[in-house]
């Protein structure tokens, strides 16, 4: 069981959600990398992008429409924002997850806190 099927989704961590519907949930990243920083996943088990589950029609518009919204309110909120998905050997869980983020780098690559 994957990271996020595991802590997320089975209730096992706390999150501050952004988004959630029957299909998908967004929150706030729980080690953020960035100042802002949010997560969205498929609450299906999707290993990644490139997996034929990622392909549902339903779940797409959904993910694109929630993807639109956060990017909207990241722009608003700090003039612009990065968003992205990591595919294979990029992924550090395998289970499809977005990325929206903004503002100053708060973390390295491997997760340690900068000063």
């Amino acid at each position: 069981m994957d990271w996020y099927c595991k802590h997320v989704i089975h209730g096992n961590l706390s999150v501050k959600r952004v988004y959630e519907s029957e299909q998908l949930l967004a929150f706030h990243h729980t080690t953020p990398f960035f100042e802002h920083h949010v997560v969205v996943i498929p609450k299906q088990h999707i290993s990644s992008l490139a997996e034929a589950e990622a392909a549902n029609p339903a779940l797409a518009i959904e993910l694109m429409s929630v993807l639109h919204k956060l990017a909207v309110d990241f722009s608003t909120q700090w003039g612009g924002c990065h968003v992205g998905t990591n595919v294979g050997s990029y992924q550090s869980a395998r289970h499809l997850h977005w990325y929206i983020h903004s503002g100053k780098r708060i973390r390295d690559r491997d997760g340690n806190p900068l000063p």
